[in-house]
């Protein structure tokens, strides 16, 4: 049992480091630039396009077509 622990322990504590580095991820392309595209926040948010795109209606979310 003390080695199931210790083996969930580390798969814990792998899966925080991957997850601390992936919000600094975010963080740095979010501070970069003021600008996001949807594919980038649909992923920071981590939800689909039809609920960005409900988002944006709702005003939850400032949006502006670019290009």
């Amino acid at each position: 049992m003390n080695r199931s622990l210790l083996k969930i322990i580390a798969l814990l504590q792998e899966f925080l480091e991957a997850w601390k580095a992936q919000r600094e991820v975010e963080r740095v392309a979010a501070l970069k630039d003021p600008l996001l595209d949807s594919a980038t926040v649909m992923f920071m948010l981590r939800v689909g396009d039809r609920t960005l795109f409900n988002y944006v209606k709702q005003g939850k979310l400032i949006c502006e077509k670019r290009g």
